[in-house]
């Protein structure tokens, strides 16, 4: 992949998404509108993507001269290099490549490859051995999401399915959908989403709030209480 086209960081969210929504019913203007909710959120800063690509140089030219055994072996290499404060931002985009083809998956290269050269990869001997156990190990050891980061979490899948947006279902207009007025009103949203689950979680949720606009509510988000609360808060 280069810089334009890295998509990993977006598929990789919309594979775990996808384990916690049923998205089959999507409708195409819902489908794209997710995508691009997903890429606004995930797609990773143009400095990230610059060292990336050169931490991950000789997997291109490797893959364009020896196909994707060879590009893949470079590929695990360069996720277990030292790469400063930048060790776990190329440690994970390896890791999500290189993981779930260990795992058997190899539809991450479906568009890339043959089915017949997808077919003859071989992850057997010393070498992806010692991949498969640096994985396993750092893996062991990251900290696991705190209840915060859990929060934040739910919080950007809610910004990501467009819970939040004024007409979740009309064609997303990048101006408009991008417009500083817009922008401001979704943290709005989300900040009051957060505090309101906060408070839920803790058993301190309000007990009493305007329901004038319920009905817009629930059809705008779903139904459940917490997101009634903070569209109810959100309109005048």
């Amino acid at each position: 992949a280069d810089s334009e086209h890295y998509t990993a960081p977006v598929l990789t969210e919309l594979q775990r998404l996808a384990t916690t929504e049923d998205l089959k019913y999507l409708s195409p203007v819902q489908s794209a509108n997710l995508a691009y909710r997903l890429a606004l959120l995930y797609a990773p800063a143009q400095g990230d993507l610059d060292y990336m690509m050169g931490a991950f140089s000789e997997v291109a030219k490797n893959y364009a001269a020896a196909g994707g055994s060879e590009a893949l072996q470079q590929c695990a290499l360069a996720m277990m290099g030292d790469h400063g404060e930048n060790s776990h931002l190329v440690y994970t985009a390896g890791r999500n490549t290189i993981a779930p083809l260990l795992a058997g998956n190899a539809d991450i290269l479906g568009v890339e490859m043959t089915a017949e050269q997808i077919k003859n990869l071989k992850f057997e001997g010393e070498f992806w051995d010692i991949v498969r156990t640096a994985i396993k190990s750092r893996d062991a050891y990251a900290p696991a999401e705190t209840p915060e980061q859990l929060l934040q979490r739910e919080c950007r899948d809610m910004l990501a399915l467009g819970r939040f947006d004024r007409n979740p279902d009309a064609k997303i207009e990048v101006v408009k959908y991008e417009s500083d007025e817009n922008q401001n009103y979704l943290k709005r949203a989300a900040d009051a989403y957060v505090a309101l689950r906060r408070a839920e979680i803790a058993g301190q949720a309000p007990t009493r709030i305007r329901d004038e606009n319920a009905a817009a509510a629930r059809k705008s988000a779903g139904g459940t209480s917490v997101k009634e609360k903070v569209f109810s808060f959100l309109r005048p």
